[in-house]
């Protein structure tokens, strides 16, 4: 539904944040810089995102990836 749509726009913008928290600027493919970001948060000893977090934003992320790039619903 629209509710939900927004959430998963939400989540996936929350995404450049994530990067930046990390050390990793955005570029235009940003899956590498994602899955740098996401290792660089495993080993933070001072995690400024959640487990629960993290599995929003990337998962959003990714969902519009393969919305956008795929046409998928």
């Amino acid at each position: 539904n629209e509710a939900e749509l927004r959430q998963f726009a939400d989540w996936a913008h929350e995404g450049s944040a994530f990067l930046l928290a990390y050390g990793v600027p955005e570029s235009k493919n940003q899956l590498k810089q994602y899955d740098e970001a996401f290792t660089a948060w495993q080993g933070a000893s001072d995690k400024l995102h959640s487990d629960q977090e993290v599995i929003n934003m990337l998962g959003a992320y990714l969902g519009q990836r393969m919305v956008g790039d795929f046409d998928m619903e």
